[in-house]
């Protein structure tokens, strides 16, 4: 078996639990982005519909995981992200996981990402 037909065997294996692939040429990110920024926006308006989310909500809590140390990392994959919601003035967790309704959660991956 050689490496491209590995490949296609991830691949295959991968999609069939649910996993979407999209190829690296249409990921939309630069070498340095790691989190693709409009669906990690568009999944995390998704997993906290109970909250209007502003663009600025979405920015804070993607700079917290940007920024954070690995062990806050853990914790805002674990229990959430606090972000003080712009429209509201309140403080409050945004899910980055579904861990009760897996099925909502969306799981990419794909082949020869380059990052830098």
């Amino acid at each position: 078996m050689n490496e491209q037909q590995i490949n296609q065997k991830i691949i295959e294996t991968l999609k069939s639990n649910g996993w979407k692939y999209i190829k690296y040429k249409e990921l939309n990110k630069s070498p340095e982005d790691f989190i693709l920024k409009e669906i990690f926006f568009e999944k995390l308006k998704q997993l906290n519909s109970d909250v209007e989310l502003t663009e600025k909500d979405l920015q804070e809590a993607l700079n917290k995981l940007l920024n954070g140390t690995r062990k806050e990392i853990l914790k805002y994959l674990k229990d959430g992200v606090p972000v003080i919601l712009e429209k509201y003035g309140y403080k409050k967790i945004l899910k980055l996981i579904d861990y009760e309704n897996i099925q909502n959660n969306l799981f990419i991956f794909s082949d020869e990402v380059i990052f830098k």
